[in-house]
């Protein structure tokens, strides 16, 4: 869910450094006492943040083709009807950022973390 919700707050920005020194500090990744906390480090959660950014403005057909699909190909592996990629592609409808998210993890652009 953290992946949802940060993904989601991406959307938001359109300078990445600014989404990555505003998320760098929040409590999912801040202990009690400030700190990072024990499973993370600065290079890792910066990498991290600018991968969910990457991800959250890439464009569906830009996913699309780093997997290598067809709009139909893309239906048909995600039962997602072939209409609605061509107009998200289009610009005719937007994405759901759920949808989008789904999309980015199975192009490998973001991963799941624990927190």
């Amino acid at each position: 869910m953290i992946l949802y919700k940060i993904f989601g707050e991406a959307l938001k920005y359109d300078d990445e450094d600014l989404f990555v020194a505003e998320w760098s500090y929040s409590s999912e990744f801040i202990d009690e006492e400030g700190n990072l906390r024990d499973d993370w480090d600065d290079d890792k959660l910066v990498d991290y943040l600018k991968e969910v950014y990457t991800a959250a403005h890439v464009s569906v057909k830009e996913i699309r083709e780093r997997v290598g699909l067809t709009q139909a190909a893309l239906s048909e592996a995600t039962c997602i009807p072939k209409r609605s990629i061509e107009n998200w592609e289009t610009g005719k409808n937007e994405c759901p950022p759920y949808t989008k998210l789904m999309l980015a993890q199975i192009a490998g652009l973001v991963y799941l973390i624990d927190i």
